[in-house]
């Protein structure tokens, strides 16, 4: 049992399967790919986290520009977020929490824009 459990954790920690195979002692890499729960897991794999929060900002975006509104206030992380909320007295929809992801939702806010226009 502590053997599965310490290659299961390894693996989907995100060490590379021959390392675990290794460590783990195992002949084949085939043995050690059977623990390998995350390869065959969609919803955990980098490219589709990433694309997924790309799509929530995009959605958001489309929110804070609905009822005819033609601005968004952009926010970096939470802080900034309720700094624009509190201090700055903003629609809460009208706030987009971006991190670093500056350039896409500019390039989304202004396709959408020439969408409605």
């Amino acid at each position: 049992m502590l053997r599965h459990t310490y290659v299961t954790t390894m693996l989907d920690a995100g060490a590379d399967l021959r390392d675990v195979q290794i460590a783990a002692r195992h002949a084949d890499p085939r043995t050690t790919m059977r623990y390998d729960r995350a390869r065959n897991n969609l919803d955990r794999h980098p490219n589709y986290i990433l694309a997924a929060y790309m799509a929530s900002i995009e959605v958001y975006i489309r929110v804070a520009l609905g009822g005819g509104a033609d601005n968004v206030a952009y926010a970096p992380g939470k802080i900034g977020t309720a700094y624009a909320r509190q201090t700055l007295k903003l629609a809460a929809k009208r706030v987009v929490q971006i991190s670093n992801f500056i350039g896409f939702a500019l390039e989304r806010t202004s396709s959408l824009l020439l969408l409605v226009k």
